[in-house]
């Protein structure tokens, strides 16, 4: 069963210390919250146990042993983390389906403004903001509102979240 797992960037999560390609197993009745690999099988349902910041990575995971569910939260008595998830990936799932690449307006550190492209985040139907390097007039790199190319299906109708860009 595909899923996904969060934890910290050092990747040790309830005592065990976690690497990418490596398979997990415990003992004992598989029971979640007390015996078990968590995971769940929804990526939107992870961020409820771990925040999209820059202290913690996800992973997707396999479980191919013993699996028991409660609500969104899952437990398997076998895990193999498959890979790390991408900061785009994750930025999409987080802020929604129209999370994309868009062409942004920047406006520079100085007096003036200018255009600029950049990374942007669009709402369902393709539409987007975007934050930009500015030039023209002013001095230096600025960041702001623009329009991009959301990568949307319709499901999200606007985002009034700033994107959280992990270094």
């Amino acid at each position: 069963m595909k899923g996904y797992k969060g934890m910290p960037n050092n990747m040790i999560c309830r005592g065990v210390q976690y690497e990418v390609g490596k398979t997990y197993r415990v003992c004992g009745n598989i029971e979640v919250c007390r015996n078990g690999l968590h995971f769940c099988q929804d990526l939107r349902s992870v961020f409820e146990y771990y925040p999209n910041d820059k202290e913690n990575s996800f992973f997707e995971v396999e479980a191919i042993g013993t699996t028991k569910t409660v609500g969104n939260k899952s437990a398997t008595s076998e895990l193999t983390i498959v890979r790390r998830l991408t900061d785009i990936e994750v930025n999409r799932c987080y802020y929604g389906d129209g999370y994309g690449d868009g062409d942004g307006y920047g406006y520079g550190d100085g007096d003036g403004c200018g255009n600029g492209n950049g990374d942007g985040y669009g709402d369902g139907d393709g539409d987007g903001c975007g934050n930009g390097n500015g030039y023209g007039d002013g001095y230096g790199d600025g960041y702001g509102d623009g329009y991009g190319d959301g990568y949307g299906d319709g499901d999200v109708k606007n985002i009034n979240k700033i994107a959280i860009f992990k270094d």
